[in-house]
């Protein structure tokens, strides 16, 4: 179990996040959703223990996340940006990333790799953005991670990849007992994914809490009530144009 409380983190002067609390259990899928610049990806970054947070805290079964080999050894990030050497190829970072995560499986890993069809000996410089999308997605579903953090994981995927994606998260957490966390700008995908949501705004959360509340609570789809939550004003596009 991860356990975020009244979390704040502050780049410079700009407060980023103001006593964020969430809990994750191991067979969620937790969906952060928010527009950019609100500080999702500052949230997975503090949350898997990459960032160290300036109030609150952050732990791993109830062990402080910040500078822990152990509670980091069971966490995988996946940056928007997927942070591969551009120099190398998909079977070198496999090789990087076992030396780090014990249980990195080999068979996953291969299977993954014929599943999406990536050559591992292909240069990661020469891949598109969709590609290197599904090359982080291999290397983060093999290291054998409990808790699995995605930033965009659907960015530059096409409809169907998305779909089979989503259907792969779901069959990892069914298996494995694991957890994964999301932030996405795709709605769509997070509505029939995720089990529970939090909408980050202005640095804290309007709605932390499960996705089929919104529809029983709101009667809204969770595009419109993200819609309905986020704080910018009405414009009359009539008056621009």
């Amino acid at each position: 179990m991860i356990r975020v409380e009244n979390l704040e983190k502050n780049f410079g002067k700009r407060k980023i996040l103001d006593k964020i609390s969430l809990q994750v259990d191991l067979g969620d899928i937790y969906g952060i959703i928010g527009y950019n610049g609100v500080g999702k990806t500052t949230l997975l970054k503090t949350m898997a223990g990459i960032y160290k947070s300036d109030k609150g805290k952050v732990t791993l079964d109830d062990k402080e996340i910040y500078e822990n080999a152990y509670c980091k050894s069971k966490c995988f990030v996946m940056t928007e940006e997927v942070s591969f050497f551009p120099q190398s190829c998909l079977d070198d970072m496999s090789k990087f990333y076992r030396g780090y995560y014990k249980n990195f499986d080999l068979e996953i890993y291969g299977n993954l790799k014929k599943a999406f069809m990536i050559d591992g000996k292909q240069k990661n410089r020469s891949f598109s953005k969709g590609m290197l999308r599904k090359a982080g997605l291999i290397i983060a579903f093999s290291v054998g991670a409990d808790y699995i953090f995605l930033d965009e994981a659907f960015d530059g995927l096409d409809y169907l990849m998305r779909k089979w994606v989503a259907d792969m998260i779901r069959s990892y957490v069914k298996k494995r007992k694991a957890a994964i966390i999301i932030a996405s700008h795709n709605l769509n995908e997070l509505e029939n994914l995720a089990g529970k949501i939090a909408l980050l705004d202005e640095g804290r959360f309007s709605y932390n809490g499960e996705v089929k509340n919104i529809k029983e609570k709101y009667g809204l789809s969770l595009e419109k009530f993200f819609e309905k939550e986020r704080k910018i004003g009405e414009v009359d596009w009539n008056e621009i144009f």
